[in-house]
């Protein structure tokens, strides 16, 4: 079963950061608004990001050529999309701690974006196979 999108998983689960519009934006500095607030917003309203942006192909994150430094070229290169590595904040403490690198950051992006991407074929997967094996009569 997969877990809920919210607003901490946001970037993990979709490889986006999560953004407040301009109107929002207002309403948080004048304290009407709360990010989590904007978030839930954003999902009641169909939770699609302004931009139309779709994931990375499986294919291009399993390729081995594809590295932190070739990033941005590289999925530009094989999917036309104009994509950027981000850190999340929590990996961003982690390397001002000293306890993670950018590269490792990156790995474990590229991990979490994988393991989504199965998650999401998983049902469809079952459905092929539930539907193989029904009497065709």
């Amino acid at each position: 079963m997969q877990e809920e999108l919210t607003l901490e998983n946001y970037s993990e689960r979709t490889g986006r950061r999560f953004r407040v519009n301009r109107e929002q934006a207002e309403r948080i500095k004048a304290g009407s608004l709360t990010r989590e607030e904007a978030f839930q917003e954003f999902l009641a309203n169909g939770g699609t990001p302004s931009t139309d942006s779709t994931p990375i192909p499986r294919e291009v994150l399993e390729d081995p050529e594809l590295t932190l430094d070739n990033f941005t070229d590289f999925v530009r290169e094989r999917t036309g999309q104009s994509r950027r590595f981000r850190v999340s904040q929590e990996q961003s403490d982690r390397i001002k701690a000293g306890t993670l690198t950018r590269e490792q950051a990156f790995a474990e992006w590229r991990n979490s974006q994988l393991e989504n991407q199965s998650q999401e074929d998983e049902p469809n997967a079952l459905a092929a196979v539930s539907s193989e094996g029904e009497d065709s009569n």
